[in-house]
Formats: C-alpha cells, structure tokens, sequence
C-alpha cells in the first residue's frame, strides 16, 4: 500500500473532513505541508525549515498562510476575555 493510501485511510480518525477539507486534497503532500507548519509554530527560522524539508524556496509560506485561518479560528474571541490577574515582575 502507498503512503498516499494510507493516509487516505487514516483521514477519517483526524477529523479534517469535518473541518472542511476535502478527502481528495490530503495526501502526502500534507505531511510536507504539515511538517513546516508545526516547525514555524515553534519559532523555527525560516532558513532552517526550508533545509529540513528540502524546500527550494519560500514556497512552504504558502501552505502555511493557508493553514493559519483554521489555527486561528475562535483566537480573536479568546484574547477578547478579559482575565484578571497580577503581574509579579522578578
């Protein structure tokens, strides 16, 4: 069995259908995508992201401004909260 196959039959357990995705667009090109999206949430630089996934160019900013929207869903409202608390500087 191909990796894209068995990706395709994992979907289901990720709940990306009911997020909006489509079945078809998930494949192997997703872990690519995915990869470099987990690494720029960690504050990984730019030039160190493209080294490990063999990225020739900035092209994986792409896949990642597209990503950022379902990431952020619901953020705004949550920083909107307003939480008492003390700032205790050291």
């Amino acid at each position: 069995m191909n990796i894209n196959a068995l990706i395709h039959r994992a979907t289901p357990e990720t709940n990306l259908i009911a997020q909006g995705y489509n079945h078809n667009g998930i494949g192997s090109h997703s872990l690519r995508a995915s990869g470099a999206m987990a690494f720029k949430l960690q504050g990984i630089d730019n030039l160190l992201i493209m080294k490990i996934g063999c990225w020739t160019g900035l092209t994986f900013l792409t896949y990642i401004h597209a990503q950022f929207g379902t990431l952020n869903t619901g953020l705004a409202q949550q920083m909107a909260t307003c939480i008492h608390f003390i700032n205790v500087a050291g």
